[in-house]
């Protein structure tokens, strides 16, 4: 086993040192923070930074490392060695990962990294077909901006002489007055017999160019 010296001394030739939680062994289950070193294929614990010796030399050989749930706002791994389990916990999620790639290192003498998970069948499903949402959702907004606008150009295009087209005939009222008929508004243009103006109408809201 590696003999270990104080915790000071030994910072410098460790890969990796920290301060870590784990819960005390009595009922209270009361959290207890212990000052850990990974040196060679060993972990130790200290009491304290000024301790001069550790409490306790764990070897790796043999030990597989795990993430945990976190507890108590800290982020937590286990260690299983062939005796027993320890769980420890960091402070943040990065120096957790960071503790679990130096132990497993330690372990196995080669770096681990994280990678991202792979993208399952589903996902790549889902992903396709929001993409098809997106598009004939983009398709169906262009066509109807398209038959508005055609719309629009049909009515203006109708060029009409006092009553409308879709004004009964047989009205009783009889008028030559087309404001009785549309709002009559700006004017869009004239040639040598008549000017072209815009024309809402009163009964549907339509609009139409009015000569």
């Amino acid at each position: 086993m590696t003999t270990f010296g104080s915790y000071e001394s030994e910072v410098a030739k460790a890969a990796m040192h920290g301060k870590l939680s784990k819960k005390g062994r009595t009922l209270t289950n009361k959290w207890l923070e212990r000052y850990y070193i990974v040196k060679g294929k060993v972990l130790a614990y200290y009491r304290n930074p000024k301790a001069s010796t550790p409490s306790k030399e764990i070897p790796l050989d043999g030990c597989t490392v795990f993430s945990l749930s976190g507890q108590n706002n800290l982020y937590g791994f286990e260690i299983r060695a062939k005796l027993k389990n320890y769980s420890l916990y960091a402070a943040s999620e990065k120096e957790c990962q960071d503790w679990i790639a130096a132990l497993q290192k330690a372990i196995t003498g080669m770096t681990v990294t994280r990678t991202a998970a792979p993208t399952t069948t589903t996902q790549t499903q889902q992903q396709t077909s929001s993409a098809l949402t997106t598009q004939t959702q983009g398709q169906n907004k262009t066509q109807a901006s398209g038959a508005r606008d055609a719309g629009v150009r049909r009515r203006a295009s109708y060029i009409y002489d006092g009553v409308p087209p879709n004004f009964s005939r047989d009205c009783t009222r009889v008028t030559n007055k087309i404001e009785d008929f549309y709002v009559v508004g700006k004017e869009l243009g004239s040639g040598g017999f008549s000017t072209v103006r815009l024309g809402t109408s009163k009964e549907d809201g339509s609009v139409w160019a009015l000569k």
